[in-house]
C-alpha cells in the first residue's frame, strides 16, 4: 500500500469494490482526516463513471451528503476522489449486528437521507443506489446519504454514451418496479428505493427476496410484496403506511416528491427539532458500537405520532376501520357496480374461451410434443406459446402433450423455462389439415449447453436488459445460447470461467462492449442504451 497519494499521508485501506478502492487518509497541513477513492488502470467506463461521480459530488452541497475535497490523476493514469472522511458506521452493518431499528430511530435516519436525497432531486440527479451500505451514521448523529457512482441527471443527453457502455443502474433487491423493468427512471424510482430500505430496517426483511435474480427482479416488477402489518404488528401503523406509500406500484399513489415523505415523517416525529434528532441519533451510534451487545430499547422509545394519516395512501394497505370503509363502499357504489359488472362479463369470456365455445379455430395439423427433463419442476412451470398466442399447460405437465390447433403455413412454438430468461423458438409449415409432426426437445441438455444451472454455486447474480429489447447477449464473446435475449437475469457462479465482458448485438444498432471483469460474490443490474447504426 502507498504510504503517500500526492500530499495526502494514507493511514489505512477502509474499503474495496468492483470499482474502486477506499482509504483513509489525512492532510498533513490542515490535520484532517479525509477519505480517498481510487480508480486504477485505463478502463474507460470505470473513469467516465467515476469522473461523473466527482462532478456530481462536487455540485451537491448539503450536510447530509460528503464534501467534496479534491480530484486528481496520477502520472500512472490512476484517477483520485478525496471527499470528506465520515467516522461512523453503515447502516447495513447495524442491521446485520443488532437487528431491525427502533421506529423512532429509523424515521429520523431515513428523514436524514431522505434531506440528502432532495437536495440531488433538486438539482435534477437521482441516486439511482438508496440502499442501507450506502446510509453511514456518524458518531455526532449526522447521516450521510453516500455513493454517487451510479447517479444520473434526469434526461441530460450528454451522458446517454456513459449509459450506453454498461453502467451498473441499482442493486436488485432495492430496485423499483420501473428500474426492474428496464423503464424510465425518475425521482420517485429513489423513493421506492427508501420505502424499501425503510422496510428491511424496521422487520429485519427485505420486502422482495428470491433464489435468484429471475425471480426476484420479477417480483419486484409485480411490485407484490408481503405488508408490514403482517410481519410486525406492532410497529406504528402511520409509520407503516409511509413505508407502503413510498413503495406502491401505482406511481399515482407513490409520492410525488421525496419532500412529501420528508413533511411525512416530520409528522410522524411531532416535528422535533434538527439538534434532538442529532442528540438521539448520537446516543443511539454509541448504543450500536457499545462492546455490551445488550441495548436498553426503551431509551429509544421516543415520542411519535402513531395517529395522524398520510393522504393519498394505498388503500390496498390501509388501516381504514369498519365504518369508514361502509362510507366508502357508499360514496363510489356507481364505480364499484359498473366494475364488478365488467368483471362479470370478462370472466364469462374467459370461460366461453376456456371451454372452446368462442375465439377457438378449427383443429388444424397436429404436432405430438414431447419435453425431457429429470426435474419436473421445470416442467411444471414451463410455458408454451403456439404463434404468440400462451397455451395452457396445467400443474399436472409431465412433458408430453397432443396440440392441433394452428394455422395454415408457417407455425411458430416457443418454449419459455423457469431458469432461463430466454426462449427455444421452432419453426414449422403445414399445408393440410391432416399434415402431422412429433417433436423432441430434451431440456436438461440445453440447459447443460447454455451453462446456466447450478444452483451450488449461486454466489453472484447479474440482469441485463437493453433499449430497445431483444439484443443478443454474449458472454466473455461467446452467444450462451442461440436465443439469449435481453432482458436477461443469470447466476453468475453457475458460469466455468470468470466474466470479462457482455457484448450486445441487435440489427441496426451499433455493438455495445461491457468490459470486466466483474468481481465475485456481488448482484449487479446492467442497463444498456443501444445507438441506431447510421450507416
Amino acid at each position: 500500500m502507498e504510504k503517500v497519494i500526492q500530499s495526502y499521508e494514507v493511514v489505512k485501506q477502509i474499503g474495496a469494490g468492483g470499482m474502486a478502492t477506499v482509504f483513509m487518509g489525512r492532510h498533513p497541513t490542515l490535520d484532517r482526516l479525509v477519505a480517498i477513492k481510487v480508480v486504477k488502470g485505463d478502463n474507460k467506463d470505470k473513469i467516465k463513471r467515476f469522473e461523473r461521480e466527482a462532478i456530481l459530488s462536487a455540485s451537491l452541497k448539503q450536510e447530509n451528503l460528503p464534501s467534496i475535497y479534491d480530484y486528481f490523476m496520477d502520472a500512472q493514469r490512476n484517477h483520485y476522489l478525496v471527499m470528506e472522511y465520515v467516522e461512523g458506521i453503515d447502516v447495513s452493518e447495524i442491521l446485520k449486528s443488532r437487528g431491525p431499528l427502533p421506529p423512532g430511530i429509523c424515521a429520523m435516519i431515513i428523514r436524514e437521507a431522505a434531506r440528502g436525497l432532495e437536495h440531488m432531486h433538486e438539482n435534477g440527479i437521482i441516486h439511482r443506489d438508496i440502499k442501507p451500505s450506502n446510509v453511514r451514521l456518524g458518531k455526532n448523529g449526522q447521516v450521510k446519504l453516500m455513493d454517487f457512482g451510479i447517479a444520473k441527471q434526469e434526461d441530460d443527453d450528454a451522458h446517454r454514451n456513459l449509459t450506453s457502455t454498461g453502467i451498473i443502474v441499482g442493486t436488485p433487491s432495492y430496485m423499483s418496479p420501473e428500474q426492474a423493468s428496464g423503464d424510465k427512471l425518475t425521482v420517485q424510482s429513489d423513493i421506492f428505493s427508501l420505502g424499501t430500505m425503510m422496510y428491511e430496517l424496521l422487520s429485519g426483511k427485505k420486502p422482495f427476496a428470491a433464489d435468484s435474480n429471475l425471480t426476484l427482479i420479477t417480483l419486484i416488477a409485480q411490485g407484490k410484496f408481503e405488508s408490514l402489518y403482517h410481519i410486525s404488528p406492532q410497529l406504528p401503523h402511520a409509520l407503516v403506511e409511509i413505508v407502503h406509500k413510498a413503495m406502491s406500484k401505482n406511481l399515482h399513489n407513490r409520492y410525488q416528491l421525496i419532500g412529501h415523505l420528508i413533511k411525512d415523517l416530520n409528522n410522524f416525529l411531532q416535528a422535533i427539532s434538527q439538534s434532538q434528532i442529532k442528540d438521539y441519533l448520537t446516543k443511539y451510534y454509541g448504543a450500536v458500537t457499545a462492546i455490551d451487545k445488550k441495548i436498553e430499547m426503551a431509551k429509544f422509545d421516543i415520542p411519535v405520532n402513531a395517529d395522524f394519516t398520510s393522504t393519498a395512501v394505498d388503500l390496498s394497505y390501509s388501516s381504514l376501520s369498519f365504518t369508514s370503509y361502509i362510507k366508502h363502499i357508499r360514496k363510489f357504489r356507481w364505480f364499484y357496480t359498473s366494475s364488478a359488472a365488467f368483471l362479470s362479463a370478462v370472466c364469462l369470456l374467459i370461460f366461453l374461451y376456456a371451454n372452446e365455445m368462442i375465439f377457438q379455430e378449427p383443429p388444424f395439423g397436429k404436432v405430438e410434443l414431447g419435453l425431457k427433463s429429470k426435474r419436473q419442476n421445470i416442467l411444471r412451470d414451463t410455458k408454451l406459446y403456439i404463434n404468440d398466442r400462451e397455451y395452457t399447460l396445467g400443474g399436472a405437465f409431465d412433458g408430453s402433450v397432443s396440440l392441433n390447433r394452428f394455422q395454415y403455413g408457417k407455425n411458430t412454438i416457443r418454449f419459455k423455462f423457469p431458469v432461463m430468461y430466454s426462449t427455444q423458438e421452432f419453426h414449422f409449415t403445414l399445408k393440410e389439415e391432416t399434415d402431422s409432426l412429433n417433436f423432441s426437445f430434451d431440456v436438461d441438455k440445453a440447459i447443460d449447453d447454455m451453462d446456466i444451472y447450478a444452483p451450488e454455486n449461486k454466489k453472484v447474480g447479474v440482469s441485463v436488459t437493453s433499449f430497445p429489447q431483444g439484443a443478443a447477449v454474449y458472454v466473455n464473446n461467446d452467444l450462451k445460447g442461440t436465443s439469449l435475449r435481453t432482458p436477461y437475469a443469470q447466476n453468475w457462479g453457475s458460469f466455468r470461467a470468470p466474466v470479462q465482458s457482455f457484448i450486445l448485438k441487435k440489427e441496426n444498432y451499433l455493438t455495445m462492449k461491457i468490459l470486466g471483469p466483474f468481481p465475485s460474490h456481488e448482484s449487479f443490474g446492467l442497463h444498456v442504451y443501444l445507438e441506431p447504426n447510421k450507416k
